[in-house]
């Protein structure tokens, strides 16, 4: 952020000048690398056609557009490794022309893109065939061409429409061959100016070649550094000379007009660059070490800018590089940073010091047709122009807290002792006389003294703020005091006012306002703050009171702003004017009026102005052009007609009072001085007719400012984009807009320029913006697509017509087949009906023969065979009676788990496999117990199956077992029998093999044996069985066959079963 450096300059009256200098103060800004400076080593200075500065440091090259600094990053050139920068030229194309010390003359096209920016040229030396790069200056011409220079070049001129360079020797003149020079500048006649490094000063004249010069014949450096062109003078930086002048004969030539003392080193005494400043309507001269000279060619009177002036806080001794006047001042550009003067910011700026054993003023005041002063410890009267005191009245003892004139005396309020007077006559200062009781006053703490009349007669009523408010009898010397006791809310009184109705009013502090009604014999109407209500007092501590020309009566108190008190026909109304700046001034202990009826309020933090009309708050800042910049100490003010006085620690300011409530704007235009696409520097595109952008290039940015902004304060902005905003948009401190995702058309951005009263500029800063839309976005596309769209719609509705057509003709069709079909429906409902009762009934009567056959199966199940079971006891009691309890143990307990799993399964439709082995292990050994060991038996199987995960129909394997061995091993006595069991598990089904050596089948049928093997009960009862198998789970599921395929040696039998398989969970 920049900061205001300010800079006092104290010239006294010196025998060796001419004419003596009235002392100035210099208010400079400063702005250094902190506020956005690019380097504080400032090589040039340039101001463009739109008053932008444009800078060029070791750090490359920048603008300033009044509020930042913008950086130009020169990165077209591979070529180009130096952002050192030298001095620089704008030529009418808006061309920059800058020198360089390592590359030449390089040629900046701000309307160019990024990479066609940059041209780089060098100076030709015909004679050598050298070129040079190491450059010092360079001109643009009126007339279009490029003059530009450096150490040995001779003059360069170049041709920007063709890029052709010429050198310019200059033949016969005194000094080295070629000519080096420092500075080039164009007459108005078309001459051309050449400072030179050790040939002095040289005129050219394009028209015909010649050329004239001065040399002063310097031993060693012999240079000039500058020009300044007059009506009928010419002014000169000349080496050990300082200025010089002469007119345009070369006669009447002029030195040492600074009177500088020859050099004692190198430059001591040498102008490093000058100007002319119109505003000032003198010169401006840069010194290498010393600072700033301003010299007034009219009256020849300099003055000396020092360093410790301009940077008082860190003083540095810096070169002064570059110089470039505006409108309203001058820029400097050091080896500190650069600064600004501008005369808007110096219109107070005459100092008036005290003398040596003077104290500073504290306060001054009109009386009689005289500015009276005080200071610490006595008071006086001052001279006309205000730089002699006329009188002196000592104040010493007294701790004077507020003075104040009447038609008759001055009145010294004081702290502690009542209150002093002065008066011609007197001459001198003395307590107030009293006659009668004092009423304390000789040590009351007084504030306000105001005169007044009741009934004829004249009086004082003075405010106290220990004791209230007395009034002083000016005829009979008497005083009164009013306090609590009399009516008053408080003793606290510490401001008193008069309305212009003649009305007494008194400012408390704590207890609001207090209205006298009666002067004679005084009543008190208090009034207080309270939060209902606008038009009510906003403070209960009044300061100050001031009656103005209109009669309107103003107050201030404790809230920020400015309120006034308004008689209504219901009594009184406490108008607040409110201060909405971010950080108002607080406490106004005083308020006056200028000519032009602004207010003037001196609160605790400053003083601000209120302008009654519009109703708008302006702070006076420091440095600003109205108050003392900070090296100052400000006591306090006067306004005496137009002109405006400050008290101050170093003596009296004195300017031109400031309106600044005029309408100042009219015809300032913005400028927008950077574009940026996607945060991408884009400048140069503002330099076209309008800015193109592609289809998604949609996220943009301005930043806007106005060069002379920075000589003003309290400017605001607005911005728009038509064709995007609705209305004005009022900006920010950052003076820039951001735009994103814009939809793509035409638009305009547009800024304007306004003051604090809501006046704005008719002058608008405009561009304009096309943004390429996709290509289904364009309004081509959008034609088609609504083409195509009505064309879909018409195709759509002459199908349906024809679909709808269609349909009605298949419904009439439909209805015609539907009456023909629905008697064969409804027959066929009819049949169909039929059928599915005669399933049902089918189904009925297979469901009771699958319940009857469960019910015989669990029947069967329920109750083994007799025969068996009497057999397996009588085996039992064969055991017991041979007293082979062993046996007989084994037996029972076998007889107890077959009886158990058979009452187990017989629960269940289906079985584990492995419960069903068991189930014939144990049947198998009972009935060999039985038989007496006669057969044996093996159950085979894979013993790695996880027998309890597969399910099979329960009791169907046991009985095709019981078949084997009743009828086929029995029938074999005496030869011993054998059983093979052989079970499989595959593809879903158990596969069981039977195997035995019995009589065989054919044999078998043979003998008519009860319970006969082909037509046996079991086997029956098997196949009824693997039937309902069949038709409960799918055809073939179960199978039974006997003696069908290979059979197996040693056996005569083979009875094969096949069942379906329940797999248990995660059995796969």
């Amino acid at each position: 952020m920049k900061y205001i450096c300010y800079c006092l300059i104290l010239m006294l009256c010196c025998s060796q000048i001419r004419l003596s200098a009235q002392e100035r103060s210099y208010t400079f800004l400063h702005f250094t690398e902190k506020d956005g400076l690019s380097s504080n080593v400032i090589a040039d200075l340039v101001q463009d056609s739109s008053g932008m500065i444009w800078i060029t440091s070791k750090r490359g090259l920048s603008y300033f557009d009044g509020k930042r600094f913008h950086h130009v990053q020169l990165r077209s050139n591979p070529d180009l490794s130096t952002n050192y920068l030298g001095n620089m030229a704008i030529d009418s194309k808006n061309r920059i022309w800058i020198t360089t010390n390592t590359r030449g003359l390089l040629c900046y096209d701000r309307s160019l893109p990024l990479d066609q920016e940059i041209k780089v040229y060098a100076a030709k030396i015909a004679a050598s065939g050298l070129t040079k790069t190491n450059l010092y200056d360079v001109m643009v011409s009126r007339t279009g061409l490029v003059y530009f220079s450096g150490q040995e070049t001779d003059l360069q001129v170049l041709d920007p429409e063709t890029d052709i360079i010429r050198q310019l020797p200059f033949k016969g003149i005194k000094g080295p061959k070629q000519v080096s020079i420092y500075r080039i500048e164009e007459h108005s006649d078309g001459s051309i100016w050449l400072g030179t490094r050790y040939h002095g000063l040289i005129r050219y004249s394009p028209k015909d070649g010649t050329y004239q010069q001065i040399d002063l014949q310097n031993d060693g450096e012999n240079g000039v550094a500058g020009f300044v062109f007059g009506s009928d003078h010419f002014f000169a930086g000349y080496y050990d000379y300082d200025l010089i002048s002469a007119n345009y004969t070369f006669q009447d030539l002029q030195t040492r007009l600074l009177d500088w003392s020859t050099n004692q080193n190198y430059y001591d005494n040498f102008i490093t660059t000058m100007c002319y400043v119109p505003s000032e309507q003198a010169l401006v001269l840069g010194h290498v070490s010393n600072g700033l000279w301003r010299f007034d060619p009219r009256t020849k009177i300099k003055t000396h800018i020092r360093w410790d002036d301009l940077m008082p806080d860190l003083p540095k001794s810096s070169r002064v590089h570059a110089l470039c006047a505006v409108d309203s001042g001058f820029w400097v550009g050091t080896e500190s940073g650069l600064f600004f003067y501008s005369s808007h910011r110096n219109r107070i700026n005459q100092l008036i010091p005290p003398k040596k054993s003077e104290k500073p003023i504290l306060q001054l005041l009109q009386w009689h047709n005289a500015i009276w002063y005080r200071t610490e410890n006595s008071f006086g009267r001052m001279s006309p122009d205000l730089k002699n005191r006329l009188s002196a009245t000592s104040l010493q003892g007294i701790a004077v807290s507020n003075w104040n004139a009447t038609q008759d005396a001055l009145y010294f309020s004081t702290y502690d002792q009542g209150v002093y007077s002065y008066t011609h006559t007197a001459k001198q200062l003395i307590p107030l006389p009293i006659k009668g009781d004092s009423q304390h006053f000789r040590r009351a703490d007084c504030n306000v003294v105001l005169q007044d009349s009741i009934a004829g007669y004249n009086y004082l009523w003075i405010g106290a703020w220990n004791s209230g408010i007395y009034r002083y009898d000016l005829t009979k010397k008497t005083i009164r005091l009013f306090g609590p006791r009399e009516g008053l809310p408080d003793h606290k009184v510490i401001s008193i006012g008069k309305d212009g109705d003649g009305t007494i009013w008194l400012g408390m502090d704590g207890y609001g306002l207090v209205k006298m009604d009666n002067k004679l014999h005084p009543t008190f109407t208090q009034y207080t703050h309270t939060t209902q209500g606008s038009d009510n007092l906003q403070s209960n501590t009044v300061l100050s009171f001031f009656l103005d020309a209109k009669k309107r009566f103003w107050y201030g108190s404790g809230a920020s702003g400015i309120g006034e008190i308004v008689k209504t026909p219901q009594g009184y109304s406490f108008r607040h004017y409110r201060d909405l700046s971010a950080a108002p001034y607080l406490y106004p202990t005083w308020i006056g009026a200028d000519q032009q009826q602004q207010l003037w309020i001196k609160a605790l933090d400053g003083t601000m102005i209120f302008h009654p009309e519009h109703k708008q708050f302006v702070h006076l800042k420091a440095g600003d052009g109205s108050y003392p910049n900070s090296t100052y100490k400000s006591y306090g003010y006067l306004i005496d007609g137009n002109q405006l006085i400050w008290c101050t620690d170093k003596g009296l300011l004195v300017g031109m009072l400031p309106d600044l409530f005029r309408n100042q704007i009219r015809g300032l235009q913005p400028k927008i001085s950077r574009f940026q696409l996607d945060h991408n520097d884009e400048s140069y595109r503002l330099y076209g007719s309008e800015i193109d952008l592609k289809a998604g290039e949609n996220n943009i940015s301005f930043a806007y400012g106005l060069p002379a902004q920075v000589n003003r304060e309290g400017l605001r902005f607005a911005y728009m984009l038509e064709g995007q905003d609705m209305d004005w948009i009022l900006g920010s401190d950052e003076q820039a807009a951001y735009y994103n995702n814009l939809e793509g058309g035409h638009y305009t951005f547009k800024v304007r320029v306004g003051d604090a009263l809501g006046n704005w500029s008719p002058a608008v800063a405009t561009v304009g913006v096309h943004l390429d839309r996709y290509w289904y976005a364009t309004l081509w596309f959008k034609l088609l697509m609504v083409g195509l769209l009505v064309l879909l719609i018409s195709l759509f509705y002459r199908y349906r017509l024809r679909e709808h057509k269609r349909i009605h003709q298949l419904q009439v069709d439909y209805n015609t087949k539907l009456e023909a079909d629905l008697a064969v429906k409804v027959q066929t409902i009819q049949e169909q009906a039929a059928a599915m009762e005669r399933d049902r009934q089918e189904k009925l009567e297979t469901e009771y023969k699958q319940k009857l056959y469960e019910s015989e199966l669990k029947a069967i199940r329920s109750q083994m065979n007799p025969h068996f079971i009497f057999n397996v006891l009588n085996s039992i009691e064969a055991y017991v009676v041979e007293n082979d309890s062993h046996n007989a143990s084994q037996l029972i307990q076998k007889f107890a788990t077959l009886s158990r799993i058979v009452l187990e399964n017989s629960q269940y439709a289906m079985v584990s496999l492995r419960s069903e082995i068991q189930l014939l292990s144990l049947y198998l050994e009972l009935e060999r117990e039985r038989f007496n060991q006669g057969f044996d038996f093996e159950i085979q199987y894979d013993r790695a199956l996880n027998m309890e995960g597969y399910s099979i129909p329960s009791m169907l394997i046991q009985p095709l077992v019981e078949n084997a061995v009743h009828h086929g091993i029995r029938n074999k006595h005496p030869d011993q029998g054998n059983v093979l069991v052989d079970i499989q598990v595959a593809d879903y089904a158990v596969h069981i093999t039977i195997w035995d050596n019995g009589i065989g089948f054919e044999k078998s049928e043979g003998k008519g044996k009860r319970g006969f093997k082909s037509n046996s009960f079991g086997i029956k009862g098997v196949q009824e069985r693997i039937m309902i198998i069949n038709q409960a789970w799918k055809p073939d599921s179960a199978c039974l066959e006997i003696n069908v395929g290979e059979m197996r040696p040693g056996f005569t039998t083979k009875v094969y079963l096949r069942l379906p398989l329940e797999v248990g969970p995660g059995m796969g």
